[in-house]
């Protein structure tokens, strides 16, 4: 993007210069500009440089309307792109393979397939073989259309033609296979098939593989193609690593999420935030705090640094194996990292010390929350009110209860029941309060 604002500031300073030297830039020079143009998201700009084209004398070539119908598209301005490409038509102008290529591509990406298959047959009909550009833009806009049998029509088409697939090609149906028919031994089949013609799968294939067998819950296949992967030089990336150990979370393969989350970070890569929390949340879930310490400890290390949430998770995790201590600090790191604890932070700290009976604890931990600007919500009050009324405290209850409808944080419906605490106990009656 930066050469493109580059060359689009020497066109201005050269306008200016040759213009009074009446000296102007032949048609290379204004292919370079428009392809700047339309590449720094500028086309509204790219018809006066084909203005200036016609004035200067020069008939843009294929290269310049190629490139202005690339733009359009690109631009999500295929209408334009469209009434450009007709009134070429009109004036007898040749456009080519790339022409129809490129217009075909930009209606598929708006879900215009039944004028990109009319606009294909056009082509054929005045005698323009189509390459496996256009076939695999094509084949793209039927599989994202769901119209799988159409596109195995389009692909029987092309093999009948002589035109052989390519990587791109095979890339879109496994895609659509494993993502959109959940075909996967299909999908599978077409891998076999594409290294058998001699073409070699790259990130994108084998991703499309992996995920395919992870949204089956098929996470012995998708560890499979990923040895394949490995075993091939195609090195994994980031979104390889978080589909795998999405897959492997969901089914609490733990171990082997776990196992691949440190491989990552030794490759130099890193899953994402949520995909760290999965992970995190899927140890706490089993009661494994020293694995889940081990792993936040190698977030914290990376570039991509822990956010509330990871927080959470893992002081809910640590308060539930009874690691009191190891919350406790984890609450106190919070701030170092840029955050503040929020409420839901708080009331996992109050709801875990209340249930192990440390209720001073957990009012300590409700008065702080005030003063570091945190107000307490209806979850903080109810687990209170709730945790007195078990140890039949019913005056501190009360005093809760009252402050929650000085706060407007409970309806008249809801304080209804209160009245019963006021009267004398009798067995239930003050857990009535409160559903």
């Amino acid at each position: 993007m930066q050469h493109y604002s580059y060359v689009i500031t020497l066109y201005k300073r050269m306008t200016l210069t040759c213009t009074s030297l009446q000296i102007h830039p032949d048609l290379w020079t204004f292919n370079i500009i428009i392809n700047s143009l339309c590449g720094s998201n500028q086309v509204d700009s790219v018809f006066s440089v084909l203005g200036r084209i016609f004035r200067c004398g020069y008939e843009p070539d294929v290269v310049t309307v190629n490139t202005i119908l690339k733009g359009l598209c690109t631009d999500n301005e295929v209408s334009k792109a469209m009434e450009l490409f007709r009134k070429l038509q009109k004036t007898g102008y040749p456009l080519d393979k790339i022409a129809y290529s490129v217009m075909i591509d930009g209606l598929c990406r708006q879900r215009m397939v039944k004028d990109s298959l009319t606009l294909f047959s056009e082509m054929k009909k005045k005698g323009i073989s189509p390459d496996v550009v256009t076939y695999s833009c094509l084949i793209h806009g039927l599989c994202n259309a769901g119209q799988w049998d159409e596109a195995k029509a389009l692909l029987t088409e092309m093999l009948s033609c002589g035109i052989l697939p390519n990587v791109t090609t095979f890339n879109i149906l496994i895609d659509a296979l494993c993502c959109k028919d959940g075909k996967v031994i299909k999908a599978h089949e077409m891998l076999e098939v594409m290294i058998s013609k001699g073409m070699e799968p790259d990130t994108i294939t084998f991703n499309s593989l992996i995920r395919g067998y992870c949204l089956l819950g098929e996470m012995d296949d998708a560890v499979i193609i990923f040895n394949v992967m490995i075993s091939r030089n195609c090195k994994p990336n980031v979104r390889t690593y978080n589909t795998l150990i999405d897959g492997l979370c969901m089914i609490r393969c733990l171990k082997e999420a776990t196992r691949l989350f440190n491989e990552m970070h030794t490759r130099g890569g890193g899953p994402s935030v949520l995909k760290r929390n999965l992970l995190l949340d899927g140890l706490c879930e089993v009661n494994h705090p020293g694995e889940a310490i081990k792993v936040f400890h190698v977030i914290e290390d990376g570039e991509i640094h822990p956010d509330s949430i990871t927080y959470n998770i893992l002081i809910d995790g640590m308060l539930r194996a009874g690691q009191f201590k190891v919350a406790r600090e984890l609450f106190s790191l919070i701030p170092a990292e840029g955050l503040h604890p929020n409420v839901i932070t708080h009331n996992i700290m109050i709801k875990r010390f209340c249930n192990k009976g440390m209720l001073e604890d957990a009012y300590e931990m409700f008065l702080q929350m005030e003063e570091k600007g945190c107000p307490p919500d209806v979850i903080t009050f109810k687990t209170l009110i709730k945790s007195y009324l078990q140890k039949n405290d019913d005056i501190r209850a009360m005093l809760l209860i009252d402050e929650m409808i000085d706060r407007g944080l409970l309806t008249k419906k809801l304080s209804m029941p209160m009245s019963l605490l006021k009267k004398p106990k009798t067995d239930g009656v003050s857990n009535a309060c409160l559903p």
